[in-house]
């Protein structure tokens, strides 16, 4: 994007989570292949504006629970 342009959170969260269809597996439907996302219990996302001299980029931790509700 260029400089003034704004990304929607959304659209930055959306990537994450298509990325991990390994781990996720896929979504059984008759459709396109899809991440079975919906196995996400939570998501917390923020962003900010960049400070002057600071390098962009992203920090995203996953966390496994072991146990099935």
């Amino acid at each position: 994007k260029g400089t003034d342009e704004r990304w929607d959170i959304d659209n930055l969260a959306k990537p994450t989570l298509d990325a991990m269809s390994a781990i996720f597996g896929e979504r059984k439907w008759r459709g396109a292949p899809q991440p079975q996302d919906d196995r996400v219990d939570e998501l917390s996302a923020r962003k900010r504006e960049i400070v002057d001299g600071e390098t962009t980029g992203a920090s995203i931790e996953v966390w496994f629970r072991n146990e099935p509700i």
